[in-house]
């Protein structure tokens, strides 16, 4: 009925206003109040009551990123959620844990045999280095620092020395390789001290 209020008006409005038959006669009170009656609701089926604010719709801000980041978040959990659990219980169940048996005497271990369970010794053996390299490491530290050090208390001695006896390093002074031009200074200086010497 709502489609055809909204399709032929005419006609329904001709139906609401005609007169309806009661025990084959016609009573006009009755078939007026019908008409109204059938009229308001089909009118009313039509209009939209809503509150009586302005028709207004609210902008609100997308979810969509949040939405994919949400998403993402659990595909890339569970992308390595699962192999990793998958992991632990296969080397739990099928593998378990290493046990204690004797060793030859001329057998020295690896340092990730001494682990027990499988995959502590995986990353004992390809991701970890050895407590006795990490001592050693540590030992070439100290060393190096002490090195360093020395060479340090050197220097600012060095710099005391000069400053108390007005020394300063002579950067141009080159090596004398030949012994020609030795002996030629030696008796330019030996010159020059007699020239002094008689003054």
């Amino acid at each position: 009925m709502t489609v055809l209020s909204v399709l032929r008006p005419s006609a329904v409005f001709k139906k609401c206003l005609s007169g309806s038959v009661i025990n084959g006669t016609r009573s006009t009170t009755e078939s007026a109040v019908n008409n109204v009656n059938t009229f308001r609701l089909l009118t009313t089926s039509l209009v939209r009551n809503g509150g009586g604010h302005q028709r207004v719709m609210e902008i609100i801000p997308s979810k969509y990123q949040w939405h994919k980041y949400k998403d993402l978040l659990h595909f890339y959990l569970m992308l390595g959620a699962i192999p990793a659990l998958g992991l632990v219980f296969y080397t739990n169940v099928f593998i378990g844990p290493a046990t204690l048996t004797e060793i030859p005497c001329d057998y020295q271990p690896r340092h990730w045999e001494y682990e027990k369970h499988p995959i502590s010794r995986f990353i004992a053996r390809y991701f970890t280095t050895s407590r006795q390299e990490r001592y050693e490491r540590n030992l070439f530290y100290i060393t190096e620092l002490d090195e360093t050090r020395r060479l340090t208390l050197l220097e600012n001695k060095v710099k005391d020395l000069m400053s108390q006896r007005g020394d300063y390093p002579n950067y141009f002074a080159g090596s004398v390789t030949s012994g020609k031009y030795l002996r030629r200074r030696l008796q330019e200086e030996a010159e020059i001290e007699a020239l002094r010497g008689e003054g």
